[in-house]
C-alpha cells in the first residue's frame, strides 16, 4: 500500500510544502540504520547495517517491496570502508585482518537484478608484510568508472621513508593503473591525511609531519605542519608547501586545486584541546612556486556575537565557537569562499545511566569569505540536536547547493518554531521532530517547516537523502522498530 501525504506548514518567514510517497514499514533491528539508498533500473533500494551484518531492501518504481538479502561479514576481523552502488550491484569494500597481521582489501558484490544470484567476493590487494605498522588502512575514492584505491605502503624498517601507493581499478575490478609516490618524510613522523588526483592528473597529497614524534602534547608550542605536496610519479617530480605556524595548533582543513593553484583552509586553536578563535587559510601557486596567501583570521565581533542555541558542556569553557568543526569549503561562481562547519561534541552518559553516550549536533557557522580570505559576512543557522545511544543518524543535516543558493535540511525540535529567546530547545526524542530547510546566501536566511512527526509518520534520516531528481529525494523514516523508504518531493510555493 502506497501512502500519500502532503504537509505544508507556515513558519515565520516563509511558505514551502512537500509531497510524501511511502513504501510500507518493515521491521528492523533496534540500533539498525541505513546505510546507503540508492535507484535502480526498476525501482530504489536501501542497505541497512547492524553490526557486521548487511541487508539489502529492494522496492519496484512504486515503492512496492520485491525482498530484501542479507550480508555477514567476517566477525572482529572485517570492517567496512566503502559502500555504493553501479549498474544493478551494490558494492560493499571491507578491510580484512588475516593470519601474520596481513590485510586485505575484499569487494563483496551482490546483485540487485537477481535476488538468487549468489553473492561473490574478490580480494583487491593484499599486503603480504604489515610487521611495523598495524593500523596501515585502505581508502577508496568511488570513481565513473570504477575506484581508487590508496594505502601506505608497509615500512621495511623502522626508519624508511613514507610512500603511498595507488591504485585505480575499473567496475570489473581489473587493475588499470597504479603508482608508487615516495614522501621524504620518515614513515613515523608523516601521518597523510588526504590524496586527490588533479586536472593533470598529478596527485595532491595532503600530509601532517611531526617535528620529533606524534605527540601534540609536548611543551608549549606545536610538535607539527600541514605540508601539501604535488607528486608527477611519471617524471619522478614532487613539489611542496607547507603551513607551519608555530603559534597555533591548526585543525585538519579543507583543500582544492584549480589549473594550479593550491587553497586549504581550517579552523584553529592556541593551545591543545582549546578555544578556537580563528581559521587559518594558505593559497599557493604550484606552477610559479609562489605563496599567494599565508595567514590567519581571528574571528571578530560579527562572528563572535552571532545567536547561538547556548549550549556549553563546560563550566571553565564558554566560547560558543569551541566545539565547531569544519565540514565544507566550498567556492562560489565569484570565486569567493563558504566554511561551513557544525558544532558536535560527544557527551559520557550520567553515572548509572542505561546509555553508554550521546552525541550533540548543534550550530552551523557559515563563514563567506573574499578573495583575501576575509570573512565580509557570516550566519550561524540554530539547531540543538542530541542522540541517545545511536549513531546520530537523525541529527546534522544534509546540505545542497542550488545555483548560489545553499540548502541545508535538519531536523528540528517543534517547540523551537516559536523561539524568542537565545537558547534553542533540545530535539532528543523522535516523536519532537520537525523536518526544516534553511536557505541561505550572503544576503538572505529563511527557514521553513516542512512536516512533523505526526505528518510524515516517522523520523527522516536526514543525513543521507539521496537527490534523485530536481526538488525530488529518497528518504529513509523510522518509527519505533520499524522504518520505511519513500520519495520527497519539495514544492516551492514562494
Amino acid at each position: 500500500m502506497i501512502v500519500l501525504l502532503t504537509a505544508t506548514t507556515n513558519s515565520v518567514k516563509a511558505q514551502k510544502s512537500v509531497l510524501f510517497q511511502w513504501s510500507n514499514f518493515l521491521k528492523v533491528p533496534k540500533y539498525a540504520q541505513a546505510y546507503l539508498t540508492f535507484k535502480h533500473e526498476s525501482g530504489y533500494g536501501v542497505v541497512i547495517k547492524l553490526n557486521q551484518n548487511l541487508r539489502i531492501n529492494l522496492f519496484d518504481s512504486q515503492l512496492k517491496f520485491i525482498g530484501s538479502k542479507s550480508l555477514d561479514m567476517i566477525k572482529a576481523k572485517e570492517s567496512m570502508i566503502d559502500i555504493h552502488y553501479f549498474k544493478n550491484a551494490v558494492y560493499v569494500l571491507t578491510q580484512v585482518d588475516i593470519t601474520n597481521q596481513r590485510q586485505v582489501l575484499r569487494v563483496r558484490i551482490i546483485k540487485t537484478d537477481s535476488l538468487k544470484e549468489p553473492d561473490r567476493y574478490t580480494d583487491l590487494i593484499n599486503l603480504r608484510e604489515n610487521r611495523f605498522n598495524r593500523e596501515i588502512d585502505f581508502h577508496v575514492i568511488p570513481i565513473s568508472t570504477g575506484i581508487h584505491v590508496w594505502h601506505i605502503v608497509p615500512p621495511e624498517f623502522d626508519d624508511s621513508y613514507q610512500s603511498i601507493e595507488y591504485t585505480t581499478f575499473d567496475f570489473e575490478f581489473k587493475k588499470i593503473d597504479h603508482a608508487v609516490i615516495d614522501i621524504p618524510v620518515k614513515n613515523d613522523l608523516c601521518e597523510i591525511l588526504k590524496i586527490e588526483l588533479t586536472d593533470k592528473k598529478q596527485f595532491l597529497i595532503y600530509t601532517k609531519e611531526y617535528a620529533v614524534r606524534p605527540v601534540e602534547k609536548r611543551g608549549f608550542l606545536p610538535n607539527y605542519k600541514f605540508v601539501f605536496y604535488v607528486a608527477d610519479p611519471g617524471n619522478n617530480k614532487l613539489k611542496q608547501c607547507e603551513f607551519n605556524n608555530k603559534n597555533i595548533y591548526p585543525e585538519r582543513g579543507r583543500m582544492k586545486w584549480t589549473d594550479g593553484v593550491f587553497e586549504a583552509t581550517g579552523l584553529f586553536s592556541e593551545k591543545t584541546d582549546g578555544l578556537k578563535p580563528g581559521y587559518w587559510y594558505l593559497k599557493y601557486d604550484f606552477i610559479n612556486s609562489k605563496y599567494l596567501i599565508d595567514t590567519i583570521h581571528y574571528f571578530g565581533k560579527q562572528v563572535k556575537d552571532l545567536p547561538n542555541n547556548g549550549f556549553k558542556y563546560s563550566i571553565s569553557r564558554r566560547s560558543s565557537l569551541e566545539t565547531m568543526f569544519l565540514d565544507y569549503f566550498i567556492r562560489d561562481k565569484l570565486n569567493n569562499k563558504i566554511i561551513v562547519a557544525e558544532q558536535y561534541y560527544l557527551m559520557p552518559a550520567t553515572f548509572g545511566s542505561t546509555y553508554t553516550y550521546n552525541r550533540f549536533y548543534g550550530d552551523i557557522l557559515l563563514l563567506f569569505l573574499d578573495s583575501t580570505s576575509k570573512v565580509y559576512t557570516a550566519k550561524r543557522l540554530i539547531k540543538a540536536q542530541q542522540t541517545f545511544n545511536n549513531f546520530g543518524e537523525y541529527s546534522s543535516y544534509y546540505l545542497e547547493r542550488k545555483d548560489s543558493v545553499l540548502r541545508f535540511f535538519y531536523n528540528d525540535h517543534t517547540a523551537n518554531r516559536k523561539l524568542k529567546k537565545n537558547k534553542a530547545q533540545h530535539l532528543v526524542w523522535h516523536k519532537h521532530a520537525n523536518l526544516c530547510i534553511i536557505t541561505v546566501t550572503p544576503n538572505m536566511l529563511k527557514t521553513y517547516y516542512l512536516a512533523n512527526y505526526k505528518q510524515s509518520d516517522g523520523i527522516l534520516q536526514i543525513r543521507d537523502m539521496l537527490e534523485i531528481s530536481n526538488n525530488k529525494y529518497l528518504v529513509y523514516a523510522r518509527k519505533g522498530k520499524k522504518a520505511k523508504l519513500g520519495i520527497m518531493e519539495l514544492i516551492e510555493n514562494d
